[in-house]
């Protein structure tokens, strides 16, 4: 616990006299986290707000949720409860059981932190989530950006438990006699996240014990280098990028000067910012673009969200007709 309490200061994560709202699943991490800020409670003078969501799944649900209001008695810490059919949310919103339920948990969150003009809203996800989370990232594609995972402080969201393993947190509270409840879910290997749980870094973990511990490293690594970059990319912007009428005009010589990759962010960020979103717009759009700056004057291109690209001499104009929506 004193691990944990270290990485808040270093980190700077809660200020004395903040209200945090804390999301308790009645899981070992969110338990764990609950009791770190009850120690911290008096000291720093927080005030402390739990939320817990009954997503209507699973039959156990509800002893779960009596579980979270016992426990949060006990310690004299307000709960609020929302009780959020995700089955419906997902079938309504065409998501999957868990896209569905981490939007409903992160709703709750953020409405739970406006009624009450709260500061922070602490999440328990520990060094064993982080290396699900990078893993799960990559085999689906992820760019530099995806690599560095979750972020101690993302906002308002802070993580105070990613300098600590599952199994130290699972330690903690068998020596303190403090139960917990366990989501079968868990281990319901439906589901991609338990796969990489469950079955890969297990695996992982037996070519090199440390191997949860280096992928976060990785990841604090990846974090800090796109802090950099991303710095380096609003520069190159600015340099190369001017704005026209439902779109941007590229000026080719001196995007040309630009690293490669540095490129190709510029033009991932023109993409974005003509569109308005992110979604569909993947990496062989942004090659698309890359050789339309090689190409001859004249040349056009169809994009996503019926935007297109022409080449005029040394400019790319990249535009959205807003007269076919």
């Amino acid at each position: 616990m004193n691990k944990v309490k270290e990485f808040i200061k270093e980190k700077n994560l809660i200020q004395n006299g903040d209200h945090i709202i804390i999301g308790v699943s009645g899981g070992a991490d969110s338990v764990y986290l609950l009791l770190i800020l009850n120690e911290l409670r008096e000291s720093m003078n927080l005030t402390i707000t739990a939320v817990h969501i009954n997503h209507m799944i699973r039959r156990e649900a509800v002893d779960d949720q009596k579980f979270v209001q016992d426990l949060c008695g006990q310690l004299s810490i307000p709960c609020k409860i929302f009780e959020i059919d995700v089955k419906q949310i997902a079938k309504r919103e065409k998501m999957s059981l868990e896209e569905a339920g981490r939007k409903a948990r992160y709703d709750a969150f953020e409405k739970t932190m406006k009624k009450y003009n709260a500061d922070k809203i602490a999440i328990a996800h520990h060094q064993n989530d982080q290396a699900e989370t990078f893993l799960y990232r990559v085999v689906r594609g992820t760019g530099i950006y995806g690599a560095g995972a979750m972020r101690e402080k993302d906002g308002n969201l802070i993580r105070p438990l990613l300098c600590v393993k599952k199994e130290e947190i699972v330690k903690y509270l068998k020596d303190a006699g403090q139960a917990w409840v366990e989501d079968a879910s868990n281990q319901d290997d439906a589901f991609a996240r338990n796969q990489i749980r469950n079955q890969i870094i297990p695996r992982l973990e037996s070519v090199n014990e440390q191997a949860v511990e280096h992928v976060g490293w990785l990841c604090e690594d990846i974090q800090e280098v796109s802090s950099y970059l991303s710095i380096q990319i609003e520069m190159a912007f600015s340099r190369c990028i001017s704005v026209m009428e439902n779109g941007f005009k590229i000026c080719c010589n001196e995007l040309g000067k630009e690293n490669p990759w540095i490129q190709k962010q510029v033009l991932k960020k023109v993409l974005e910012k003509t569109a308005g979103k992110k979604k569909d717009l993947e990496r062989r759009h942004i090659e698309d673009l890359m050789r339309l700056l090689h190409n001859e004057t004249g040349k056009k291109i169809s994009l996503p969200y019926k935007m297109k690209a022409e080449k005029s001499y040394q400019y790319i104009l990249v535009q959205k007709d807003e007269l076919s929506d």
